[in-house]
């Protein structure tokens, strides 16, 4: 049985993939603890065929292992205890962190390998970086290196990626520039659309203009900046609305069928805002929407209006 888990996503898979490979197996299932249900994926554990080949389950979202999760898995416990010797488990969570006080967490890092891929330091980011670029002979300095972190805001799973374009972009001299980082990496369009949303609502109106001249001078339209506001406080008051449900956040990240990133921050900036606060703000890009498809008003006033009115 494997363990694996932490806040790097692509780290998590590129894990189960090895293991994947590791045993030459075609026969993978995939569960999810929070969509499926406990007994059908222990029952389908504990199955003992004659004739296939060593069947590997994956269970993600194995939030359990957490103290947001308080069903009894008192099943599992036995499942873990006696293991179906032609059965490989992966669990895996998306999580830093994960409850030590529990017996569950305890039994299973006890039979477990364990894996945790987290990453929190910017001196680790640098050294994964640089590692990255020498371990295919690219060459890149401690700017650019630098520049690749902020760009990114720290988030290992873009870096990754921005790697692989860069290494593209370079793919003739090998050598990465800060001009070539500059060129090449974008700032996020979705984490500029929270940071505005968050200035809108502290009513920091110099702050709220710097990132929209920054989104315009990115060449970002004002139709998409106008449909992204829509969204983000759409998206703030779904959360709202969930959170007040009861729902966590996992159970919030399944019914709106968005990226866990934005899930967190969502629920981080829906707290800032009155429910009816998020109603008017919907109501007023929705006239303002209207009225441009009419010709009633032009797009750029009305935006930098409703930006002003805040």
């Amino acid at each position: 049985m494997y363990l694996i888990y932490g806040n790097s996503q692509i780290e998590i898979q590129e894990k189960i993939n090895e293991i994947i490979q590791e045993n030459n197996s075609n026969n993978v299932i995939k569960y999810s603890y929070i969509e499926n249900e406990l007994l059908d994926i222990l029952e389908d554990a504990s199955y003992i065929s004659m004739f296939e080949e060593k069947k590997i389950i994956v269970i993600s979202e194995c939030i359990f292992l957490t103290s947001k999760d308080t069903k009894d898995v008192t099943s599992l416990l036995r499942c873990i205890n006696n293991p179906n010797e032609s059965t490989i488990i992966i669990f895996t969570l998306n999580e830093e962190k994960l409850d030590e006080r529990k017996k569950i967490t305890k039994e299973l890092k006890s039979k477990c390998e364990v894996y945790t891929y987290n990453i929190k330091e910017n001196k680790n980011l640098v050294t994964i970086i640089s590692d990255n670029f020498k371990r295919d002979n690219y060459k890149i300095d401690l700017d650019s290196i630098k520049k690749i972190i902020e760009l990114t805001e720290n988030n290992k799973d873009t870096i990754i990626n921005e790697i692989d374009k860069l290494k593209m972009y370079k793919i003739n001299d090998k050598i990465i520039t800060l001009n070539d980082v500059i060129e090449v990496v974008p700032k996020s369009l979705e984490n500029n659309m929270f940071k505005l949303t968050e200035a809108i609502n502290q009513k920091d109106k110099d702050k709220v203009f710097k990132i929209y001249k920054e989104l315009i001078n990115n060449r970002i339209e004002e139709t998409v900046i106008l449909n992204l506001l829509a969204n983000q406080f759409r998206l703030y008051l779904s959360i709202k609305i969930l959170l007040e449900d009861n729902k966590n956040k996992y159970e919030i990240n399944n019914i709106l069928k968005e990226h866990p990133y934005r899930i967190e921050l969502g629920i981080k900036e829906s707290s800032n805002y009155k429910k009816k606060e998020l109603v008017g703000y919907l109501k007023k890009l929705y006239e303002i929407d209207k009225s441009i498809k009419t010709g009633e008003i032009t797009l750029n006033n009305s935006l930098e209006m409703f930006l002003i009115e805040m």
